[in-house]
């Protein structure tokens, strides 16, 4: 019983540790972590894949404003290259050189955070009629 002080002072200084480490990491686990994927490069990625596949260039350059279905085909062949489920899109498609490509209006309210980017499609084999396809994603 001769160093009892000694060794009450090590346990005091041991659990005094303890909870300074135990409260830092719980203070840590609480940070939201950043991810650090660059929402810019991806939409390029994935308008260079659009460029790439005929089908949907002879969709895109043959869209109208009566038909639509170029839109719809390039949003759900985008939706299957992106892995993250939390991001949404919407492709707009407008003529190179008369209209602005811009979504509807009221389209992008309630939206906190858009990220987008375009390209231009200029030809298929058969037609030259240059559209601009823009992704919006949220």
């Amino acid at each position: 019983m001769v160093n009892q002080k000694g060794m009450l002072r090590i346990i005091e200084a041991t659990v005094a540790v303890l909870i300074v480490i135990s409260t830092l990491l719980v203070l840590m686990s609480r940070q939201e972590v950043q991810t650090g994927e660059n929402k810019s490069e991806l939409l390029r990625g994935m308008l260079d894949e659009v460029a790439r596949n005929s089908e949907l260039r002879e969709k895109i350059v043959s869209d109208t404003d009566a038909t639509t279905d170029a839109e719809g085909a390039v949003e759900n062949a985008l939706k299957g290259i992106i892995k993250n489920p939390k991001f949404d899109l919407r492709a707009v498609i407008c003529d190179a050189y008369t209209e602005p490509c811009a979504a509807e209006e009221g389209f992008l309210e309630n939206k906190e955070e858009i990220y987008t980017e375009e390209r231009i499609i200029t030809a298929s084999l058969t037609k030259f009629t240059p559209k601009v396809v823009k992704i919006y994603m949220w």
